[in-house]
C-alpha cells in the first residue's frame, strides 16, 4: 500500500484531534530532506498530555503505530525541554520512550519550549554564545537513552531578530556535526510566525531534516 492510502485508512478509523497529534509531522517530514538522507522519512509525533491526551488516547495511540510500524521511520515525542539553558525531562507528560523502544521504533524526542515562557529566546541566545555544554549534555542524554536522534522543537514567544536567525542556524549546525560525530541525527521544527527560522540558512546546515509546521491543520 502506499503511504497516503495508508495515512487516508488510519485518519478515518481516528477521531480528527488524534489524527493531527499522530500525523501532522509525516506530512511536515516530506518536506524537506537534507543532503545524504533518504529522500521520504515517516516521522509521527506524539503530543500526549500537552495535547490533552490520557492514558486511553495514549495507549491506543501506541497501538496504532505499532499496527503500521512496517512504514514508520522513526518516532518523535513530547518528552524533554529545554529550561534556562539546560535539557530537562518534561515533568507534564507521560514517559512512552521504553514502550516504544520495547515496539521496535527508533526514538527521536522533542527538545521543547513548553510551557513557552517569554525568557526563552534570552534563554536560547546564552546558548548561541556557548552551545557547547548543551551540545555535550544532550549527546550524552540520547546516548544513555539509545535514542536515534534529536529533534528541536524551540518555538520563542518572543519575536527573534535576523542576527537571531542567523546565530540559531550556526547553532543547529554545530549540534548536528557533534551529532554525526556520535552516529545521532538532528533535526528541526521551524514554523513562518518568527524570523529565528530562516529556511534558507537553515538548509545549508549539517542537519538531518528540517520539519515544517506550516502543514498543520485542523481539517482532514
Amino acid at each position: 500500500e502506499s503511504i497516503s492510502h495508508w495515512i487516508d485508512t488510519i485518519t478515518r478509523k481516528m477521531s480528527p484531534m488524534r489524527s493531527i497529534i499522530i500525523f501532522s509531522c509525516i506530512f511536515a517530514c516530506f518536506s524537506f530532506a537534507l543532503a545524504a538522507q533518504p529522500s521520504r522519512i515517516v516521522m509521527p509525533w506524539m503530543c500526549l498530555e500537552l495535547c490533552n491526551g490520557t492514558t486511553e488516547t495514549i495507549n491506543r495511540d501506541i497501538a496504532s503505530l505499532i499496527a503500521h510500524k512496517d512504514v514508520i521511520s522513526v518516532v518523535s515525542f513530547e518528552g524533554y525541554r529545554m529550561w534556562q539553558g539546560q535539557i530537562q525531562r518534561n515533568p507534564n507528560v507521560t514517559d512512552v520512550s521504553q514502550r516504544l523502544r520495547d515496539a521496535g521504533f527508533l526514538l527521536s524526542p522533542l527538545i521543547s519550549s513548553f510551557p513557552y515562557p517569554d525568557e526563552f529566546l534570552d534563554w536560547m541566545r546564552a546558548i548561541f554564545q556557548n552551545p557547547d555544554p548543551f551540545i555535550s549534555q544532550a549527546i550524552k542524554i540520547a546516548k544513555e537513552n539509545n535514542f536515534w536522534g534529536w529533534n528541536v522543537d524551540f518555538e520563542p514567544t518572543v519575536r527573534g531578530t535576523q542576527a537571531d536567525a542567523v546565530a540559531y542556524a550556526q547553532f543547529l549546525n554545530r549540534f548536528a556535526d557533534q551529532m554525526h560525530k556520535a552516529n545521532l541525527h538532528l533535526t528541526v521544527d521551524i514554523g513562518g510566525w518568527n524570523p529565528i527560522w530562516n529556511m534558507t540558512l537553515l538548509v545549508k546546515t549539517s542537519l538531518d531534516r528540517v520539519v515544517t509546521m506550516q502543514t498543520y491543520t485542523d481539517n482532514f
